[in-house]
């Protein structure tokens, strides 16, 4: 659209007071050995931090499985986890059971709503890029590819960058609400491509980069 009126309104949350970020900068990156252990190492501690009510996704369900097996050994809060029920009987529980972990893939990502002390922490587990081998994103990427364009820049990236927002999207939901937001895929930190994803989150929302700060920032909530 080239001739067109717009308007860019400011959210009306205060993101400053509301929402505290986590950006894991010491974990190593998703494709390492290591990462899944240590990223639900992390993650163990941020949900005792917030004392539970937390909500962590996945890309998918081969990590969901090993991070619960992992995890529930390491808190003693409830997890309902996608991988062995339905969605929406997972959703009932968690709402059911205070203080509870709710893990999830693909739908969790947009359109559940926990508003209040029903969500204290979002924590993504790594960033939601489409799988490249799907029908339809190889064929994206097979068409942009003719076009003379980058696939990655011109496809991948922004269409995990609408997820990414989807995804922390659901910590926030009315003015009275506060939590935290976890991020542990440190490639917004080690990647050109990460700078995005940080532009991404929502304006004004203070960022920590390590467990000290996060600690500290999360005492003065």
């Amino acid at each position: 659209i080239d001739r067109c009126e717009t308007m860019e309104l400011r959210s009306t949350f205060d993101y400053a007071k509301q929402m505290l970020v986590y950006i894991a900068r010491d974990l190593p990156l998703p494709d390492t050995p290591d990462f899944t252990m240590t990223s639900t190492q992390t993650a163990s501690e941020l949900i005792r931090a917030v004392q539970g009510n937390c909500l962590m996704l996945f890309t998918s369900y081969k990590m969901l499985t090993e991070t619960r097996l992992m995890l529930e050994s390491m808190i003693t809060m409830s997890v309902y986890s996608q991988d062995r029920m339905p969605a929406s009987e997972a959703m009932a529980r968690y709402l059911d059971d205070h203080n509870s972990i709710l893990m999830g893939t693909h739908s969790f990502w947009q359109g559940i709503d926990l508003p209040g002390d029903l969500l204290r922490g979002v924590l993504v587990m790594k960033l939601p890029f489409a799988v490249p081998d799907s029908p339809p994103v190889e064929a994206r990427i097979e068409r942009l590819r003719e076009a003379g364009k980058n696939p990655f820049i011109a496809y991948q990236v922004p269409e995990a960058v609408i997820r990414f927002k989807q995804g922390i999207g659901r910590l926030i939901r009315s003015r009275q609400d506060r939590g935290i937001v976890a991020i542990l895929d440190s490639r917004l930190l080690k990647k050109p491509y990460g700078k995005t994803f940080i532009r991404a989150l929502p304006l004004g929302c203070k960022i920590t980069y390590s467990m000290e700060e996060f600690r500290a920032g999360f005492g003065k909530e």
